[in-house]
């Protein structure tokens, strides 16, 4: 079986980006509960944090340059139940560790995620 970190493997569930963008819509765009940079944190710096990768989830010198760049006005969610590998809709850009792995809503082919193990 190969690697997830390969270009050539299939992707993984993406359920919880379906989650992820849920929260997203909901809590943002629809009730207003909370800023986008608020949102953006609890997704992905407490979840982190709370595991104790502190160098993931966050944007600062030495971290890990994981970054998404998506339209705040049409983010949203795709994935079904039966149909959860689908790309968020206002996704535009994506980096893990420094690797653009989603060029202008395009997968690239370029993998720089890693296994992470306990």
């Amino acid at each position: 079986m190969p690697s997830p970190c390969q270009a050539d493997a299939p992707l993984p569930s993406r359920s919880i980006i379906t989650v992820t963008t849920m929260y997203y819509r909901f809590m943002v765009r629809e009730e207003r509960l909370l800023a986008p940079a608020e949102a953006i944190h609890r997704l992905a710096g407490l979840p982190a944090g709370r595991i104790g990768l502190n160098d993931r989830g966050v944007l600062r010198p030495g971290a890990r340059a994981d970054a998404a760049v998506f339209d705040p006005e049409t983010f949203a969610e795709r994935g079904t139940t039966f149909e959860p590998n689908q790309l968020a809709m206002g996704m535009r850009h994506v980096f893990v560790n420094g690797v653009h792995t989603l060029r202008d809503g395009a997968l690239t082919g370029d993998r720089g995620g890693m296994v992470l193990r306990s």
